[in-house]
């Protein structure tokens, strides 16, 4: 019996990563496997480069499977004949990270050029049929970031004899202490921010996926996903797992002599947010935080984005998985903001006034005062690391409450709407500095220029 590679893990021990097309290729250049293991730390951007890509500052994982069992009974026998399963398993992936700079969301999606509907590439999927998930685990005491993987593979005794290895040599003779476990065709059902005086902002996604599948190994494997068509996985599209890394430069630009890098920034701090609510409240109004914002930025204690995306499956006999998922939009964005009340309105009557009201933009910013990114091949200093906007948001509510022990809070739910992919004038945006074709050039910080 052998030893096990580890007795528990750990946060250190494990790491996600995603590809954004579930079934397509996971190889630049319709590149379908890597069977010497020697494509899974080129980028993307060269050929047969690896469309795995890692995701960064995790903070929690958490995945469930659910089968779903039709007792089978029949007359004169008071037990069950057996179960069958008449649907595939529900499957859900959830996980948070602190927000950075719309790496992340980029990775898993996301359009971030603050132009474009956020979630445009989950509206117009192109053929695509959901994104693939992997988790990787390290043996107990080991890191994965900045460990190179292969030091976890080793050569399978059988190929040796007499202390000679025993040519041919290939890899699938090779063992591994990594365990990969794949979530395969994994649609996007809720996206949500969170921040609060006192804590890092972070975001939170949640998917409901078709497949999982565990692998003892990290290179050459077959992908978790499920052809909708015949229902059957693909083994002959395989993918490998990249070596992770903190604060990269993949090139040489313009103005890096000019400063100082170092590591990436570990999270926004909360006084690094402003918020601008275009001055919505019916009855509080909120004072300037920041000079160039005006009437409506607060004193924001506390914000909410809540962006919950229903599917549809749609079935059919003969297929056991679900021969296509439909995303529901228009979907409804729940914003809650907390604030300390510092001023109310001089208006004759909240019915007058919201006689008058419009649809406001909600921009909520996240700073680095050390940030620098890339434009047009050279280096520039770039405090903006994130920007929300929700355009197009009504007020739903509007509560206050005051106590001995505390100060005057205001809590106010607003709603905005996604609806089709090339609405501009309402929805859900978001500028990422890290916004880039493949991946950012850049995920690191330094002095000012």
């Amino acid at each position: 019996m052998s030893k096990a590679s580890r007795n528990r893990v750990i946060y250190q021990n494990e790491f996600l990563y995603t590809s954004l097309d579930a079934t397509g290729y996971h190889f630049e250049n319709k590149t379908t496997s890597d069977p010497d293991c020697v494509l899974r730390n080129v980028l993307p951007d060269n050929c047969s480069g690896n469309l795995v890509t890692q995701l960064h500052r995790i903070q929690a994982i958490n995945y469930t499977v659910n089968t779903n069992y039709i007792n089978v009974n029949q007359y004169g026998q008071l037990a069950r004949v057996g179960g069958v399963s008449a649907t595939n398993p529900d499957i859900t992936l959830d996980f948070e990270y602190f927000l950075a700079d719309g790496y992340n969301e980029q990775a898993v999606g996301f359009v971030t050029d603050g132009s474009t509907q956020a979630l445009f590439n989950h509206m117009v999927t192109d053929g695509r049929f959901g994104q693939n998930f992997f988790i990787s685990t390290a043996p107990e005491g080991h890191n994965i970031v900045n460990s190179n993987l292969d030091k976890f593979r080793r050569v399978n005794r059988s190929r040796f004899k007499n202390g000679t290895l025993q040519l041919p040599f290939q890899f699938k003779n090779i063992d591994s202490d990594i365990t990969t476990l794949g979530i395969g065709n994994a649609f996007l059902s809720q996206y949500a921010v969170t921040a609060e005086v006192g804590s890092l902002p972070k975001a939170r996604l949640s998917y409901d996926a078709f497949n999982v599948a565990v692998y003892k190994d990290f290179c050459n494997l077959p992908i978790p996903a499920v052809q909708p068509i015949n229902s059957q996985c693909d083994r002959d599209i395989r993918f490998s797992l990249p070596d992770t890394y903190e604060s990269f430069v993949y090139s040489k630009l313009k103005g890096m002599e000019d400063i100082a890098l170092q590591d990436g920034v570990p999270g926004i701090r909360p006084n690094d947010i402003s918020i601008s609510l275009g001055d919505i409240g019916l009855i509080s109004q909120q004072l300037n935080t920041q000079s160039d914002y005006g009437i409506g930025s607060a004193h924001i204690q506390g914000f909410t984005i809540n962006i919950p995306i229903g599917t549809t499956k749609v079935n059919r006999l003969g297929n056991s998985y679900s021969f296509t998922r439909l995303l529901n939009f228009p979907t409804r964005i729940t914003i809650e903001v907390t604030a300390f009340v510092s001023e109310l309105k001089k208006i004759h009557s909240a019915i007058q006034d919201m006689c008058s009201k419009v649809p406001k933009d909600i921009i909520l910013e996240l700073y680095d005062c050390r940030g620098v990114s890339e434009c047009n091949g050279s280096i520039e200093a770039s405090a903006t690391n994130m920007k929300y906007v929700i355009k197009g948001a009504l007020l739903e509510s509007e509560g206050f409450s005051l106590d001995i022990s505390n100060s005057k809070s205001v809590s106010m739910t607003l709603h905005a709407t996604v609806s089709g992919p090339e609405d501009l004038d309402q929805g859900f945006f978001i500028y990422g500095k890290s916004n880039m074709p493949r991946r950012p050039q850049i995920l690191s910080w330094g002095q000012h220029l």
